[in-house]
Formats: C-alpha cells, sequence, structure tokens
C-alpha cells in the first residue's frame, strides 16, 4: 500500500512539473513572438537575440530574488542590521545596472541600437499582453 502511494506522489510530482515546464516554455514562446514583431527582428537577429536575452533575463531574475528577499528582512532587523542591509540594498541595486550596460553592450553586438533601445518597451509590452491573456483565460473559466 506505501509503495503505491509513493508511485502515485511521484507521478503527480512529475505531472506538475511537467505542466510548469510547458507552461514555461509557451511563455517563452509567447514572448519571442511579442519581441520580435515589437522589435521587427529578421530571423538572423532573432537567432543571435534570443539566447543572449533569455541568459540576461535569468541573471535579472536572481537579482530580483535577492532584492526582494532582503526588503523582506529589512522588516524584522534592529537599527543596527538596517545600515548594514541597506546598503546590501544599494549594492544590489548597482549590479541589476551594471547587468543593464553589460548586456545591452552585448545586444549591440547583434542589433542595431535603435532594436536595442525599444527592448524596454517590448519588455513592457510582453507584460501587458501576457496580463491580458490570463485575465481573459480567467473570464473564460
Amino acid at each position: 500500500m506505501r509503495y503505491q502511494f509513493f508511485i502515485f506522489i511521484t507521478l503527480f510530482i512529475l505531472v506538475q512539473f511537467s505542466a510548469t515546464a510547458q507552461r514555461q516554455e509557451r511563455i517563452q514562446a509567447f514572448r519571442a513572438e511579442v519581441f520580435t514583431e515589437e522589435l521587427q527582428l529578421t530571423d538572423t537577429e532573432s537567432s543571435a537575440f534570443f539566447p543572449m536575452y533569455e541568459t540576461y533575463t535569468e541573471e535579472r531574475r536572481d537579482l530580483q530574488q535577492k532584492h526582494k528577499q532582503l526588503q523582506r528582512q529589512l522588516l524584522v532587523i534592529s537599527d543596527e542590521e538596517a545600515s548594514t542591509k541597506i546598503e546590501e540594498l544599494f549594492q544590489l541595486e548597482e549590479a541589476e545596472i551594471d547587468l543593464k550596460r553589460r548586456y545591452f553592450k552585448q545586444f549591440l553586438t547583434v542589433l542595431p541600437i535603435r532594436k536595442v533601445l525599444r527592448i524596454p518597451a517590448a519588455e513592457r509590452e510582453f507584460k501587458k499582453e501576457l496580463l491580458e491573456k490570463a485575465r481573459d483565460r480567467r473570464r473564460r473559466q
């Protein structure tokens, strides 16, 4: 009986993991679609840009998670600890700016400057359209 329960739990976890991975793949494909349209990317530009952009977003996501953790810590620490934590917060913000600078320079190696300048607008458009899709899906349910 325990063995069957263990198998059931394992299969359940695998199905959940698979669904999450599929959802992430759909989101990445949708991002590529929006960016390609917004930035008017050619096939050559797309194939060079997206691997670079994915690495950039992963690194940025890591920094943002550290930032959120640090902000949560600021709510429950003493005044003495707060001064060092605030300095850490500034360092994380500087690291995010450095990350943008570094990657935007790399983007310039595969895209013209006008397209690189439109990346933040493409990111906003992607988020807007993704939220709209999520709202529509909730309304239909």
